[in-house]
This record gives C-alpha cells, sequence and structure tokens, in this order.
C-alpha cells in the first residue's frame, strides 16, 4: 500500500474548509509523501475526486515520511504535474536545498518560500523555536534568493490582488485555464517588486533589476503596458499599493 493511501482522509478537511468559505484549497505534496513519479497520475485522480490532504507539518509522517521521493522523481512530480494542471500553483519550500530549488523553479514551480521561520512563533518572536515544523536546506534571505533568480529571467511578485480582488476560488481559476490571468499577473508582479526595490533591496539587487525589468515590460499586455508604466512611476514617486 502507498503511503498516500496510508496517511489520506479524503474529502474530510477539505470538506471542511469549503464549509467555512475557503475558496483556494491545496495539497502538501512537498512533505514528500508520493514515492514514485508513476504514483502522480493516482494522485491526480484521487485529488480531483476527494481532494484528500496528506499529514500537517511537524506530524510524525512529515518529519519521516514512509516513503521518501528521490531527487529525480521529485522532478518528475513537478514536470508531470505542471504538463497535467497547467493552471495549478506549485509552491516550494526552503526544505531543498538553493542549487536544487533553482534546477526545479525552471520545470514549473510557481511560488517559492524565502527567509522561512518553521516553527511556531518564530517571525514574532525573532528566535528559532525549539521544534521546527521542518528543517531548512535554503538558508538564504529573501534578497539573496532575488538576487541569485534575476540573471535566469525571473521577476518575482508580492502580488496579493486577486484575493483583495476576489479573483479567487472559480473567479480565478475561470482566467487561469484560459490563461488570461498572465493579463493581471506580470503587470502586478512589477508593481510590487518595484515597491520591493525602493523600500527593501540592497543596492545590488536594485541594479541587478534594472534589465530584469526592463525585458520583463516586454510581457505585459498592451492594453496596460503605458498604465503600468504610469503606476511604476507613481511608485518611485513615494505612492505604494498599486494593483491592477
Amino acid at each position: 500500500m502507498s503511503s498516500w493511501k496510508r496517511c489520506a482522509r479524503p474529502g474530510r478537511t477539505r470538506g471542511r474548509g469549503r464549509r467555512r468559505g475557503l475558496a483556494d484549497l491545496g495539497r502538501p505534496s512537498g512533505e514528500r509523501i508520493v514515492f514514485s513519479a508513476e504514483e502522480v497520475a493516482g494522485f491526480l485522480a484521487r485529488w480531483r475526486k476527494a481532494g484528500g490532504l496528506g499529514p500537517a507539518g511537524g506530524s510524525d509522517m512529515a518529519a519521516s515520511p514512509a516513503s521518501p521521493v528521490s531527487g529525480v522523481d521529485f522532478r518528475k512530480i513537478v514536470a508531470i504535474l505542471r504538463l497535467t494542471v497547467p493552471y495549478t500553483g506549485m509552491i516550494l519550500s526552503t526544505r531543498e536545498a538553493p542549487e536544487f530549488r533553482e534546477e526545479v523553479i525552471a520545470l514549473g514551480v510557481s511560488q517559492i518560500s524565502a527567509g522561512s521561520c518553521t516553527g511556531v512563533g518564530e517571525y514574532s518572536r525573532g528566535e528559532a523555536h525549539d521544534t521546527p515544523q521542518f528543517e531548512v536546506s535554503d538558508r538564504r534571505d529573501l534578497d539573496q534568493i532575488i538576487r541569485d533568480l534575476l540573471p535566469y529571467g525571473y521577476v518575482p511578485s508580492f502580488c496579493t490582488a486577486c484575493y483583495r480582488s476576489g479573483r479567487t476560488g472559480e473567479a480565478f481559476m475561470s482566467l487561469a485555464k484560459n490563461g488570461h490571468i498572465h493579463e493581471f499577473c506580470q503587470p502586478n508582479a512589477l508593481l510590487t517588486f518595484q515597491e520591493y526595490l525602493c523600500d527593501y533591496a540592497s543596492p545590488d539587487t536594485v541594479k541587478l533589476a534594472e534589465n530584469a525589468i526592463s525585458k520583463a515590460f516586454a510581457g505585459v499586455d498592451p492594453r496596460l503596458r503605458r498604465e503600468c508604466e504610469r503606476r511604476m512611476e507613481r511608485i518611485i514617486s513615494g505612492e505604494r499599493d498599486l494593483y491592477f
């Protein structure tokens, strides 16, 4: 019996979340409880049918999965998920090493963690927790990760516009499945990244970002490009929280 079959609780947690108004629900594949790329097809079928969730972070199963995934299979799983469900979001945690993360991002990861604290209350206390939910392998801070990814053509996004504009759940999926969400994502990525550059980035990151932003503007919908440029100028002049 696979580890997925052993630990799944089909529909129970997902159902509670939906009844309480959650529009977006995910499945923590990062716990590496699917033991082979071949099992991904079955995992997708179960997820679509029942929405089962894996073990919570900090649990014995999450800390020591019965069937850990190899690096090769992990790459295959990311690629298969991206090809099978091209509109879904995939988040890569700091559990993985920097070199491995940079390689897997190129296979279809849409979000990554940076500067993570994994213990309960660590962000507020400012100190390490005795029992972290998992061990962190990528200990680079946010600015260093951004600086390392910019030469690959990635533009980081800190956008929360969809949640604040009600583009969640079915409303989001109607835009994501046909690719129209990109019309919002690209300009919002540039606007939020410009805020980061103005308020938090190191001088080296600011300098490196100039070329990346210039190239990224080519990906902005022509109907929004000029307005995006205007809003970028407003951010540089001191305004904040501008989005489409």
